[in-house]
């Protein structure tokens, strides 16, 4: 099915999330854990990490929005929506990733 509406950003508020939300984050370091890149300006890359390969890395995009009062992001994955927790944490495929210092 689509993706629920989800409420605008003012430009103001877009570019604030933008410059917060811009960073690595990660389900874990292991093999076959996950990482979403946030690189801002409606672009994001989500990867895979693996054992022996380099990295399985898909390029994406998004665009901000609010449901139910909480920030989120739209994107053309799978997953369809990002959740942001906070702004350490993402929620996205019902595994939460962590901001990678």
């Amino acid at each position: 099915g689509d993706a629920p509406a989800l409420a605008a950003l003012t430009t103001a508020e877009r570019l604030a999330e933008d410059a917060a939300l811009t960073g690595v984050y990660m389900t874990g370091p292991e093999p076959g854990q996950h990482g979403l890149v946030i690189l801002g300006d409606g672009k994001l890359k989500l990867f895979r990490v693996n054992a022996q390969a380099a990295p399985g890395v898909v390029y994406g995009t998004y665009q901000f929005g609010r449901l139910d009062g909480k920030l989120c992001l739209a994107t053309d994955q799978p997953g369809r929506l990002i959740k942001a927790i906070d702004r350490q944490s993402l929620e996205y495929s019902g595994e939460i990733y962590q901001r990678i210092p």
